[in-house]
This record gives structure tokens, sequence and C-alpha cells, in this order.
């Protein structure tokens, strides 16, 4: 199988999500985690992994495998109290969909966008996106394989991994 032909289901779904976590009355316990800047050691096709990472008002949100194997990658990204702002598709591109740099920047106001990607060695697919004024957080549950896999969640720079699948980070670190 070629690395281009490869991408056999690559989806991230943005939806306007009722999630009842997106307006829960408790503030979320967020990791102890720094999540600015990438992943000191982040190479598309070098391991499986979800990298994430936030730069300038952005977040930064990958996943790749390093595994000849379709490797499946599931889960939701949920603002707290807020919304996303605008997204961009980024990674290995499909067939006729831009990622680089001159992918369109889609302004938007969805709570959540859920993953559901099969892929294998060398793919890196993803999104950046922005936060409006009023999320406090951001709630990821992800798993590979079907499984909790805090090891292949990598976080800021320092490459740092959750406690477990699901957890909370800051929607606006270091403020």
């Amino acid at each position: 199988m070629t690395t281009h032909a490869t991408s056999l289901v690559t989806t991230v779904a943005c939806v306007l999500s009722a999630c009842s976590s997106a307006y829960s009355a408790d503030e979320p316990k967020l990791e102890d985690i720094d999540p600015t800047g990438k992943p000191k050691d982040y190479r598309p096709g070098a391991t499986t992994r979800y990298a994430i990472w936030y730069d300038d008002g952005t977040w930064h949100f990958r996943y790749t495998t390093g595994n000849e194997d379709v490797q499946s990658f599931t889960g939701t990204i949920t603002v707290v109290r807020g919304r996303m702002s605008t997204i961009v598709a980024r990674g290995t591109p499909a067939k006729d969909v831009k990622t680089g740099a001159d992918a369109p920047v889609e302004k938007t106001t969805v709570r959540a966008c859920k993953v559901n990607a099969k892929i294998n060695q060398g793919i890196e697919s993803g999104i950046d996106f922005t936060l409006d004024e009023k999320a406090t957080a951001l709630k990821f549950e992800l798993k590979v394989n079907g499984r909790e896999v805090p090891a292949k969640v990598f976080l800021g720079a320092k490459g740092a991994h959750p406690k477990s699948d699901t957890f909370y980070l800051p929607a606006k670190p270091g403020k």
C-alpha cells in the first residue's frame, strides 16, 4: 500500500454539540502540564501518537503513526463554556483537500470536534483552531485502536503525558 493511498478514512468532524461537559457548573480539573510549544521530538510518521500544543493564540492538534499497520484514532475535543472560532485542516493532504499554508481558514461556532480516522505509516492529520473569549478549558477524550493510551499523547514542548485518555487543558495557557 502506498503512503498516498493509506489515508483510508480521515475525518475530523466539528459539530454543534450540546455536551453537558461544555456547560458544567463545576470547573474541570486541569492537567498540571504546560501545553505551550510543539513537542520537541514530534515528527510525522516517527511513532504512533497524538501531539497537542498551543502557540500564539492557536491550538494545534495532530495524530500520526509510525506503524505500517492501519491505526485507528478516535475521540472528541470539547470546548468548555465557549466555542471554536476558526479551524484549519492540517497534515498529509488527502485527495482534493488543502492542508498546507494555503489551507482555507474556516470560521465556525462549533463546541466540539470528533476524530474518527484510520491511517498508517507516514500519514499525519489534524487541525489548528482558535477559541472564542468565553472558552475556559478544552476537554480531550482520545483513544488509539479503541484503547486508552495516555502515553501516546504528547502535550506541549516537553511532550508530557496526561494522566488518562480524558483530560482538560486551559483554553488560554499562561493567563
